[in-house]
């Protein structure tokens, strides 16, 4: 009994526990190649609780968040109407991650290169984000923070940024986006 309690049951615990997490990864994966909004919010929806439920793990669904919301919301093109809300909730579950992993070591995330608009985003923390050559166009985000992200060549246009803290932001130019400078 005290072999089985203390050695084979954490084994098939943990070995279980893994399987579960590439499973709801797989499906969450699924969820996002489809076309629906509604399956993409649920696959993001997914990911973040795999992010929360295995701390470990976080930077590999942060890379799987940023993957999905890069090529989909690209900053040449506008944001369809039916898919805003899906943009809004993989920006708002990135930002809910804690920045430090386990170790006090900083998490990357980045989301270069896309295209936010039409969105409340009021409170918002950016606080070390790559953000460089985004487009913001009309967003709210007063009381938002960019402490320390880079905006190398972000675009703010038509966009609430009253209280918005700067700190130690990156504003150069983006040489990815033809040397343009941040507008703000």
């Amino acid at each position: 009994d005290f072999i089985v309690e203390t050695l084979i049951k954490p084994f098939f615990s943990e070995k279980l526990r893994v399987i579960k997490y590439y499973d709801q990864k797989s499906t969450a994966g699924r969820l996002l190649a489809s076309p629906s909004p509604r399956k993409m919010k649920k696959g993001l929806s997914l990911l973040f609780e795999l992010a929360v439920s295995y701390p470990y793990r976080t930077q590999e669904v942060i890379n799987a968040i940023t993957a999905f919301l890069r090529p989909t919301f690209p900053q040449e093109e506008h944001v369809a109407p039916d898919r805003k809300e899906v943009l809004e909730l993989g920006i708002r579950s990135l930002t809910a991650i804690p920045r430090l992993d386990e170790n006090g070591f900083p998490r990357d995330f980045d989301i270069h290169q896309i295209r936010i608009e039409d969105l409340n985003l009021t409170r918002i923390n950016f606080k070390s984000f790559s953000l460089w050559g985004c487009q913001f166009l009309n967003v709210i985000l007063s009381h938002s923070s960019f402490e320390e992200a880079d905006l190398g060549g972000a675009v703010f246009e038509k966009c609430s940024l009253e209280y918005a803290d700067l700190k130690h932001a990156k504003l150069c130019g983006s040489f990815m986006d033809n040397g343009r400078p941040t507008r703000l």
